[in-house]
């Protein structure tokens, strides 16, 4: 498939209107069934692409052996429904070589559009337990009506939370890792060339890291 820039720039050069379907990859084999199952009804729609968040419910990100995993959800969406897919990439608490590893996965699949970000620490395996646990039950599949709308208010209060998290609350710096977005980019870039299409997401206000920064999608 393309990188998912082309199509943009197509869509923008021609006046149209467009848009893209995010999910995030369910805690249980039957939630994965599920939304599978959905996608040709959500193609009917005609998203220009779709994206799978990293982690939440889902079990190692990066294992496509397993059902409920990013990689799996996103290499099925791609590669058995057609659906134009960019897989999110988180690089908290992840080592270099880890995240080559995914990288070299994906690319392996077929996928070639990454939206490259930090994260929170209490996704990617940080000491905060509880955070984390509570994120996984809200992130998982639940029933219908009110018990659904009072879930979702639960879980955006507990990623208020990460967001605002003091800086050093849960995250710390690490002199041999990737810190921020553009670490994973540059690594990206040197790793793997210009195969990739990259896409990031930027703080609007005040939790820019320090010093100028430019973001872009390429």
């Amino acid at each position: 498939m393309p990188k998912l820039i082309e199509s943009i720039n197509e869509k923008i050069q021609d006046g149209e209107v467009f848009f893209s379907l995010e999910f995030f990859p369910p805690r249980t084999p039957s939630g994965a069934r599920n939304l599978v199952s959905r996608f040709d009804r959500f193609a009917k729609g005609d998203p220009l692409f779709i994206d799978i968040t990293w982690g939440a419910g889902g079990g190692t990100p990066e294992d496509d052996s397993i059902d409920t995993s990013s990689m799996s959800i996103a290499s099925t969406a791609l590669n058995y429904c057609g659906l134009p897919t960019m897989l999110h990439l988180t690089c908290a608490g992840l080592s270099r070589k880890r995240v080559i590893d995914v990288l070299q996965r994906a690319k392996k699949l077929g996928i070639r559009n990454i939206l490259a970000l930090r994260g929170g620490a209490c996704c990617c395996g940080a000491s905060n337990s509880a955070t984390r646990a509570a994120l996984v039950r809200h992130c998982g599949d639940e029933g219908a009506g009110g018990r659904v709308r009072a879930r979702m208010r639960e879980r955006e209060s507990l990623m208020n939370d990460v967001i605002d998290a003091p800086p050093g609350k849960d995250w710390k710096h690490n002199d041999h890792g990737l810190n921020y977005g553009k670490d994973l980019v540059a690594l990206i870039r040197a790793e793997f060339g210009d195969y990739f299409g990259i896409c990031v997401a930027g703080y609007a206000s005040h939790q820019m890291p320090r010093g100028p920064s430019r973001a872009s999608a390429s």
